[in-house]
């Protein structure tokens, strides 16, 4: 839900970015990147799926 196009490749993520990239574009797709971590990672404690550290 952030706009952002991913895959799990083992133990890394690959970005999909377009072919064409500026750096302000890259620090976007990064800010949405962690708002999707955040956002995963509150869900997966709400679930109890993991235990807040």
């Amino acid at each position: 839900a952030h706009g952002v196009i991913l895959r799990a490749i083992g133990d890394t993520i690959s970005f999909c970015p377009p072919l064409v990239i500026d750096k302000q574009e890259i620090e976007e797709l990064i800010l949405r990147f962690r708002h999707a971590l955040d956002d995963t990672l509150a869900m997966v404690q709400e679930q109890g799926w993991l235990s807040a550290r």
